[in-house]
Formats: C-alpha cells, sequence, structure tokens
C-alpha cells in the first residue's frame, strides 16, 4: 500500500517511469525489505515540461523485526534535467560517430597511449581482426613483428611531433601482403593536450602494383625508345655503307671490266681480221668476260632484292641462297624443308628469307664452323627457321656483339615489326643456333 503522500507524488510522475518509481517505494516500505531506495526517473510539470530528477529517500519504522510498521519516510530530490539532457546529446554523439565510422570504406582506429587498441570500426575488424580478442591489446600482440615495428614507428613520430603523418603502411588480409595509405594524427583533451592516437587507412595495394607497373612499362619504354635510336642510326649508316659499297663495286669491278670490253671491241673495230675463223677465236674471250660480267650483276641484283623470293616463293629462294652460298664458300649447308607452303606471305617469307641470309653469311665470316644445317618448318600457326652451326660460338649477352654491327638488331627488329619470336642458344666453342618463328595463316599440306 503507498501512503497518500506517495500517491500524489505518483500522479506527477511520467507514465513511463510510473511503474518503476511505485516497485521501488513498495520495496522500501516493506519491513523485510530494505529501508533505503534510490531511484531516477521523470517528472510532469503543469505547463507541460518535463524534468528529470535523482530521488532518495528512508523509511523509518516503529520496531524492530517482521512485525515492525513504517512511521514516517525522509527523502532528497534533486534536479538531473541537464545532466540527462548531456548524457542523451553524448549517446546520440556516439551512435552518429558509430554508423559514420561502420559504414566508411577504409579502415578506423583508436589507440591509448601505450599502443593499446580502444576502437576500430566494422571494416577494420571484419576484414584484419577476424574472432581475434583485440580489445586494449597492442600492435605486437595482434601482428608480425616485421608490421607491428613499423606501426609503432609511425605512432611515436606522432606522439613526439602532435602533428597528423600521411605514409605507407604494410598489413596483411587473408593472408595476403598488402599496402595502404595511412593517415595518423594525435586526438586532445580540452586543453589541447594529446590523449589518444587516431588512424584511418585506404588499401592502396592495386593502386601501389598499378604504379609499379606502369614505373616498368615507362622504363621498357624508355629501353626500347633507345634501342629505336641505336636502330634507327645503324640503318642510316648501313643504307650509306650499303650505297658505297655498291658504288665501289660497279667502279671498282664491273665499270673496269666494261672499260676493258669496250677497248678490245675497239681494238677488233680498228685492226679487223682477215684471216678466216681468227675472228671467231678474238671474240669467244669476249662473250666469256661478258657471260661473267652478267653473272655478277645478277648477283648484286640478287644480294639488293631476290626477285625469286617474289615470284617463286621462299622455298626456292632459301633453296637457290643455300646453293649458292655453298658453290661459293665450299662451306656444307644441309637445308632441311617440312611442311612449309607455297603461298606464305610476302612480308613473313622476306622476313625468314632475310635472317636465314644473315645468320648464313655470319656463319661464313665470323662462326669458322664446318658445317651447317638451315631448316624450315610449317604449321597451322605460322612456319619458323633455324640456323644451326658447329663453329666457335659467342656469349649472346655480351652487349659488344650487339653493338658491334646491325646483324642481330636487324633481325630482332623485323620479327617484332611481324609480332614474331627470335632468339639465340650460343656458347663458346658449342656453335650457334639461331631461332626464329612469324605467324601467318597457311594452310599446311
Amino acid at each position: 500500500m503507498i501512503p497518500r503522500l506517495s500517491r500524489g507524488y505518483v500522479q506527477l510522475l511520467h507514465p513511463e517511469d510510473r511503474e518503476t518509481v511505485v516497485l521501488a517505494i513498495k520495496q522500501a516500505q516493506d519491513p523485510a525489505g530494505d529501508d533505503l531506495f534510490s531511484v531516477e526517473h521523470r517528472v510532469l510539470h503543469r505547463d507541460g515540461s518535463v524534468r528529470w530528477v535523482s530521488f532518495r529517500s528512508w523509511t523509518l519504522f516503529d520496531n524492530e523485526g517482521s512485525e515492525r510498521r513504517p512511521t514516517q519516510t525522509l527523502g532528497a530530490m534533486i534536479d538531473i534535467t541537464k545532466r540527462k539532457q548531456a548524457e542523451e546529446a553524448l549517446k546520440i554523439s556516439e551512435r552518429r560517430f558509430a554508423s559514420f565510422m561502420d559504414n566508411l570504406h577504409d579502415f578506423a582506429w583508436i589507440k591509448d597511449a601505450q599502443g593499446r587498441y580502444l576502437y576500430v570500426n566494422r571494416l577494420f575488424e571484419e576484414s584484419l581482426l577476424k574472432r581475434l580478442d583485440w580489445k586494449e591489446k597492442t600492435a605486437r600482440e595482434l601482428w608480425s613483428e616485421e608490421i607491428a615495428v613499423q606501426y609503432e614507428l609511425n605512432d611515436r613520430k606522432v606522439w613526439e611531433t602532435r602533428v597528423p603523418l600521411h605514409t605507407v603502411e604494410p598489413f596483411v588480409q587473408d593472408g595476403e601482403f598488402r599496402h595502404a595509405l595511412v593517415s595518423k594524427f594525435p586526438i586532445v583533451d580540452h586543453k589541447g593536450a594529446p590523449v589518444l592516437l587516431g588512424g584511418v587507412a585506404v588499401d592502396i595495394t592495386e593502386r601501389k602494383q598499378a604504379e609499379e607497373a606502369l614505373h616498368r612499362n615507362q622504363l621498357e619504354l624508355h629501353q626500347q625508345q633507345v634501342q629505336l635510336e641505336e636502330l634507327t642510326s645503324k640503318l642510316l649508316a648501313a643504307q650509306e655503307h650499303e650505297r658505297k659499297r655498291i658504288a665501289r663495286d660497279l667502279h671498282d669491278d664491273v665499270s673496269q671490266r666494261l672499260a676493258a670490253l669496250v677497248l678490245e671491241v675497239a681494238s677488233l673495230e680498228h685492226h679487223p681480221s682477215t684471216v678466216p675463223g681468227e675472228l671467231t677465236r678474238a671474240l669467244a674471250p669476249l662473250r666469256e668476260q661478258l657471260e661473267q660480267l652478267s653473272d655478277d650483276v645478277h648477283t648484286l641484283a640478287y644480294r639488293l632484292h631476290p626477285s625469286l623470293l617474289e615470284h617463286a616463293g621462299l622455298r626456292p629462294a632459301v633453296e637457290e641462297h643455300v646453293h649458292q652460298v655453298s658453290r661459293r664458300t665450299g662451306l656444307p649447308i644441309h637445308l632441311k624443308i617440312l611442311d612449309v607452303p607455297d603461298a606464305v606471305p610476302l612480308d613473313q617469307a622476306t622476313c625468314l628469307f632475310r635472317v636465314m641470309q644473315e645468320s648464313v653469311q655470319n656463319v661464313v665470316k665470323h662462326a669458322q664452323a664446318t658445317t651447317v644445317t638451315v631448316q624450315l618448318r610449317g604449321s597451322s600457326k605460322g612456319v619458323g627457321l633455324s640456323v644451326i652451326d658447329n663453329g666457335k660460338g659467342f656469349d649472346p649477352q655480351d652487349l659488344r656483339i650487339h653493338q658491334q654491327g646491325l646483324g642481330l638488331s636487324s633481325m630482332e627488329e623485323r620479327l617484332r615489326q611481324l609480332h614474331g619470336f627470335f632468339r639465340i642458344q650460343s656458347r663458346s666453342s658449342h656453335g650457334t643456333k639461331v631461332c626464329a618463328w612469324v605467324p601467318c595463316k597457311v594452310e599446311v599440306s
């Protein structure tokens, strides 16, 4: 039973708090209960406003034991409305903070001065701390020492300088070593003194990988540009050298031989023979010289542009060139041609022919070989070439070999332009193998 005074007070209580307060009053007046009770609740003013109060009371009894009866209640009430409003504002602020941080697509955390984690957002906990007891644990207790040392070093910089720090730090997610762009900053109290350390991090692993790939590509592009400039210079020099050689051959050989023939013909013209058969004997050497001159001019033209390649195809052109080199030098050259169709596109055929021509020429000039094997092999995807000799060989990694002439660079560039494949295998005293392949759509019989 509630005393009359208490019943009047109950009418002032907020409807949502009445049951709690009434239960507290009954327990305080129960002879078997506690004499004291304390409760915080809301009261309604006549103007409709609501105030929070802290109500404490002490019930006096007339006797001791279970038969005692309450005779008097002493109470005190304090208005705590402002405190409750501040607590509610704090709860709203905390809920907003938690909602914002948990929906952030970045990692976020707060540490104390000892480096212990006091708060981590949802992404941090679900991605990096799966089922780990992380509260009030340090980096050394959660991560490997290698990673923890970097965290502690950067944390110490923030504590010592009291200014934010932006850096890149490693982390491990699902067993994978990754990188994050991290911002660490001091959290200060009302006096401006740092009391906590906050941090936000975004995963930049893919961006870092892309930057590294871009850097590698830029280096490769620069190297290719340098190689292209070197190749262009070599091509211009080779072009000029070839022009001089052709001019020299024409002047020193063909021109001189033609001049000699002109003189001999002029001599016959001024001193004609009247003896039968003598004119025929005089013209025979002229005919032989003209035939040899014709062959030499043909060879010169063939070296400039093998017309057989254009009109008959790759196979006959290779056969003819190998035969001529072997006959001219005496070097045994074994030719193997397998499944090479007649209709190899001219660009691809020219590329393989020039690689073969340059490779055989290198063998003749430098290899000191006693035998050479040239092989052409066709497939449904392209045509391959190999030139193998048993000569003295060389070191393919020796830059001087590449810098001395145009040959290797020229072969590589020809294959690169046709998206082909080029490789040299060689060792000192173990001969050399040159391999080339170009893609082309042909039907293999």
